[in-house]
């Protein structure tokens, strides 16, 4: 079924499974959403679990006529509305903690992700890693959507270090060098 056909599925009879199939289907561009607005990475996974809620409920409210665009305001909203609700807490980051995460974590700022989400690319991200090879997909999900170490990853896959490191190499260049010629299309 395609998107649009799920969507309506789910309108017409509620059934979660029409919506669970539609989530894992828009999981990554969520969870990058997410990543980019919170920011601790147990918050972020967090919003991306309820994000699931707010579609169950607001997938039956609205007519969707693009369904990224409205997907990537609803998931940016409810991660506003979390870092409120977080504000109102306490339990949001000082200035300093945000510097020392920032410090430790250069990989976030320095992500693919990131850098993606700033050019308005979700769309063409999300293509992108589903035509990698299935171990560098896994790889590269895993370290940058998931935030697991290279060990975490190792262990999981049963790959080697060595070949850990190099699926998300290879993976970023291949997201990299795929999305340019994508845009190059576009721009012809």
């Amino acid at each position: 079924m395609s998107e649009k056909e799920l969507v309506n599925a789910y309108r017409n009879s509620e059934d979660l499974n029409y919506l669970g199939e539609l989530y894992q289907r828009k999981s990554v561009m969520i969870s990058t959403v997410c990543f980019k607005y919170m920011d601790r990475i147990e918050d972020a996974e967090d919003a991306a679990v309820e994000v699931f809620e707010v579609l169950k409920r607001d997938l039956l409210k609205h007519k969707i006529e693009n369904l990224n665009g409205w997907l990537f305001t609803v998931t940016r909203n409810h991660c506003y509305k979390k870092l409120n609700q977080l504000r109102r807490e306490g339990t949001v980051l000082t200035d300093d903690e945000k510097s020392l995460n920032h410090f430790v974590e250069t990989r976030k700022e320095e992500d693919l992700t990131d850098k993606l989400i700033l050019e308005g690319d979700l769309d063409l991200l999300e293509k992108a890693i589903k035509q990698l090879k299935d171990d560098q997909r896994m790889c590269i999900e895993l370290f940058y959507l998931k935030q697991q170490s290279y060990k975490e990853i190792e262990e999981v896959t049963e790959l080697d270090l060595k070949k850990v490191k190099s699926h998300i190499q290879n993976g970023k260049r291949n997201i990299r060098i795929w999305m340019e010629k994508q845009k190059e299309n576009i721009e012809r």
